[in-house]
């Protein structure tokens, strides 16, 4: 019996451990609608979710950082870019959390 309740106590705090893990784990996700871009013309990134405050960088194709902007946790809506430096080749979106990225968009040029 005191076998079993050992076996019991010790599966209950994996399950825990487990889920708090889970639960401590950052997430985000972009979400532009149009991922080309005219050149000249603004970018709008339509959505951005995150679980904690992040960073949102747009980054040229050859990797040049353009823009950087801080975030607050949750959704916000409508981030535009405007710019009269934007790159021939294209864009990156990324998002970071705690230096980690937890998503990217490429973007392209029509």
């Amino acid at each position: 019996m005191k076998n079993l309740f050992a076996i019991a106590t010790v599966a209950a705090i994996a399950a825990t451990a487990g889920s708090t893990a889970f639960a401590a784990q950052d997430y985000g996700y972009i979400r532009i609608n149009n991922e080309k871009i005219e050149a000249g013309k603004p970018l709008t990134i339509n959505l951005v979710n995150t679980s904690a405050p992040a960073t949102l960088d747009l980054y040229s194709a050859g990797g040049k950082l353009i823009s950087s902007r801080d975030l607050n946790a949750g959704i916000t809506t409508d981030v535009r870019y405007q710019s009269t430096q934007l790159p021939a080749t294209g864009l990156t979106a990324v998002l970071k959390i705690n230096d980690q990225v937890v998503d990217t968009k490429t973007i392209s040029l029509k």
